[in-house]
């Protein structure tokens, strides 16, 4: 009776023959009295009623199972719930009803949901991203690379992943890049930098690069998200102008 999930036993047609409060308020019912001995069928979707139907001739033939369904309870709530059933047999070991164990999952599911949709919108905006975007674990080894980022960098995402980022990097400035990021990383804060990666053609980009902490609930950091732009032209620019100046003087 205090048990928070659903316990209830059903007959071998489905037939409710006991259900815990928790269970009345699950269907909706007002009491015990009002939905003994009715077939729970009623309030499951029909598209699981066949799967529901299956799961209990299998316990009554000896086996346990899990099903997944939706009911909609006597007052109109729609649930998606998750059931565990094995049969329930007497003193001589004859089955003689199904038991079960029913939770909730439509909070859990939506916000799997939720956040598959959203995974699914980041993964669209990083692919067609003007920007090279990046993602690592807590302790700053790559596991995600868009395709810009690639292009800017010269490197396949597989060989992106972990450390391995670091080859494409200019010799001059590797080490001081990598120290910089194993200090942000390990301080658990911000991390901007100008470096120049070198592709295989030969050719030299100049980025910067800037990654931030991600959190979880507990608001311990779980990895770092960051952008790689690519900011040549504007070095080139840069250097023109310096030439340009020096000439002038």
């Amino acid at each position: 009776n205090t048990e928070p999930e659903c316990i209830k036993i059903l007959g071998p047609k489905g037939e409710l023959l006991d259900i815990n409060p928790a269970g009345l308020a699950m269907i909706e019912a007002d009491s015990l009295e009002t939905v003994k001995g009715k077939s729970v069928l009623g309030i499951i979707a029909p598209k699981d009623r066949d799967a529901f139907v299956r799961l209990t001739k299998n316990v009554f033939n000896g086996e346990s199972g899990i099903l997944e369904f939706e009911i909609t309870g006597f007052k109109g709530t729609h649930r998606l719930l998750e059931t565990h059933a094995v049969p329930l047999r007497d003193d001589s070991g004859k089955i003689i009803s199904l038991l079960s164990v029913t939770r909730d999952i439509t909070v859990s599911r939506k916000a799997e949901e939720a956040i598959l949709k959203s995974e699914q919108r980041y993964q669209t905006l990083a692919e067609i991203s003007p920007v090279g975007i990046f993602h690592t674990d807590a302790d700053g080894n790559t596991t995600y690379v868009n395709p810009r980022w690639c292009q800017i960098s010269g490197l396949s995402f597989e060989n992106a992943l972990g450390y391995g980022w670091v080859n494409a990097v200019h010799e001059d400035d590797r080490n001081i890049l990598t120290s910089s990021w194993q200090q942000a990383t390990k301080n658990q804060e911000l991390s901007l930098s100008e470096y120049r990666f070198v592709r295989p053609d030969g050719t030299i980009a100049w980025v910067m690069g800037q990654a931030i902490p991600e959190r979880n609930l507990e608001n311990k950091i779980v990895g770092y998200g960051g952008t790689t732009t690519d900011i040549t032209e504007r070095k080139l620019a840069e250097d023109k102008l310096r030439k340009s100046e020096r000439k002038l003087r």
